[in-house]
């Protein structure tokens, strides 16, 4: 995921003990907004996998100071169960971006679990 780009990736887990997703979120910018902090909040939404029971639900929100342009992540937990479900998806939104640079849209990414 990219604050200010096009490239909206997807990512893909597989479904074992002790899995994660980790999602990266770069600034980028161009202009006087560099020069400015920025925030953005995240959250995930169900899909055909479901928070509590194929993945940890995650929101909150990521910050960068002036001039800060480096990665942050948003790392996800993947549940184990004993179904056998074959593959399924959530999505990772961002959104409220704060201090001047904009998001691109739709700023989603779709995580895709595999059995």
């Amino acid at each position: 995921m990219q604050v200010g780009s096009e490239r909206l990736p997807r990512y893909r887990v597989t479904e074992v003990r002790g899995a994660f997703v980790r999602l990266a979120v770069e600034r980028r910018t161009a202009g006087l907004s560099l020069y400015r902090s920025f925030s953005v909040r995240y959250a995930t939404v169900d899909g055909t996998a479901v928070a509590g029971s194929d993945f940890t639900a995650k929101s909150g929100e990521l910050g960068w100071n002036a001039g800060e342009t480096s990665r942050q992540y948003i790392d996800i937990p993947i549940l184990l169960d004993s179904l056998a479900e074959g593959k399924e998806t959530f999505t990772v939104m961002l959104y409220e971006p704060a201090g001047g640079d904009a998001l691109v849209n739709p700023s989603v990414a779709t995580v895709t679990i595999r059995d």
